[in-house]
């Protein structure tokens, strides 16, 4: 019976080795954080917006380049688009929509009797009559192409102003064909540009930020007293997973170098380390494939929240081993079903316990459930099945 189980779980082995080499060619991997979020069923429409909302913004990149005088700064401005150009399939330009203000200002229109800046309600609260005349005088003669209304309509030019004072929110002028500002003893040009990658994809490494750094490093060479500023969410992002990245690889390492060790020195053998690892790898492996087919892609983050499996799987193997440590051979078959009941409770309450994490409505924890509970579950099969014959 023990070598029909060790068969059988051999040729599941052997399929989940199959489709291993299929999925990491096919690259099914999702490194997208916005699928981990939980999708609103009851408002698609809105739930779709609100993607495509926080995947515009996350794209943005701003830069600031300035220098001493205003030549210098235009300088330093064609300096640094050059490398942002060079980098294109990285960067992009960001496009100014120009029927923008024309599609919010059709929006806001029906709301334009509501819409008074504080100056304009205190003004209005105040107004003498002879005031309101003589405003409206003045407006009715202004040239028509300053108008966004008729002056029936809106005979004070309050919506004009309320446009106006939105526009005073921002400190960017246009001069020269680009927007500029000054501060801190600087003439300042205004670059946007757009990354092509998500903000929020996983596993692209620090790009943009090589090529901000590498735009910084043409302006300070360029141009004496040159600066380049840089701000947006790409840039916050790629310093985030880098951190994180190397923080997961250290606890990923260390925790499986700290279990090989203690196998190591509890049983002063290789044939253990090499079983045990053996049992965490196939439940790595199982615990993807499993995750794979249930939810066609499997997310980064799974397969990083998976290496804490590394300190719950070795449990099955530590205590086989540290039960027939000191038997004979043929006592492995009788030491193996008398841990049975004992290993096997301790799978259900873990398994049952990730699988908890699946009630909450959100893919993220639905696929970390999964993959944890399969991969528990395939490192109590190989421990199981081929371990009394090892």
């Amino acid at each position: 019976m023990a070598n029909k189980l060790a068969i059988l779980w051999a040729l599941v082995v052997l399929a989940v080795g199959v489709h291993q080499v299929s999925f990491w060619r096919s690259a099914h991997l999702d490194t997208d954080v916005l699928a981990l979020l939980p999708e609103d069923e009851q408002a698609p429409e809105v739930d779709a917006a609100t993607r495509k909302l926080a995947d515009e913004a996350g794209r943005q990149v701003v830069l600031l380049v300035g220098a001493q005088d205003w030549a210098s700064a235009r300088k330093a401005a064609d300096e640094a688009t050059r490398v942002l150009e060079q980098a294109s399939d990285v960067l992009e330009p960001a496009v100014v929509d120009t029927s923008a203000l024309d599609q919010a200002v059709d929006f806001y229109r029906p709301y334009r009797d509501r819409l008074l800046t504080p100056a304009q309600r205190q003004w209005l609260t105040g107004a003498t009559p002879q005031e309101l005349g003589g405003t409206a005088l003045m407006k009715l003669y202004q040239p028509a192409g300053a108008r966004m209304t008729d002056w029936n309509a809106d005979p004070l030019g309050l919506w004009p102003d309320w446009w106006q004072a939105r526009a005073a929110e921002t400190s960017a002028r246009p001069r020269d064909g680009r927007l500029w500002l000054s501060g801190e003893g600087r003439e300042w040009v205004l670059l946007t540009w757009k990354s092509k990658v998500s903000a929020f994809a996983l596993g692209d490494g620090s790009r943009v930020t090589a090529v901000v750094e590498q735009a910084r490093a043409r302006v300070e060479a360029a141009v004496p007293g040159g600066r380049l500023v840089a701000a947006g969410v790409p840039l916050y992002a790629e310093a985030a997973a880098a951190q994180a990245s190397w923080e997961m690889s250290t606890i990923g390492f260390g925790s499986l170098a700290a279990v090989l060790l203690l196998v190591w020195l509890t049983f002063r053998s290789l044939r253990p380390i090499l079983l045990v690892g053996v049992s965490l790898t196939l439940g790595c492996a199982v615990a993807l494939t499993v995750t794979a087919l249930v939810f066609d892609r499997v997310h980064l983050l799974t397969l990083v929240f998976g290496s804490s499996l590394v300190g719950v799987a070795e449990d099955y193997g530590f205590h086989y081993f540290a039960a027939r440590q000191g038997k004979a051979p043929s006592e492995r078959g009788p030491v193996m079903r008398s841990l049975l009941p004992g290993m096997a409770l301790a799978l259900i309450t873990s398994v049952v316990a990730y699988l908890a994490l699946g009630v909450a409505p959100f893919p993220g924890l639905r696929q970390m459930a999964v993959f944890s509970a399969a991969g528990l579950t395939a490192a109590f099969l190989t421990v199981v099945c081929w371990f009394a014959g090892g």
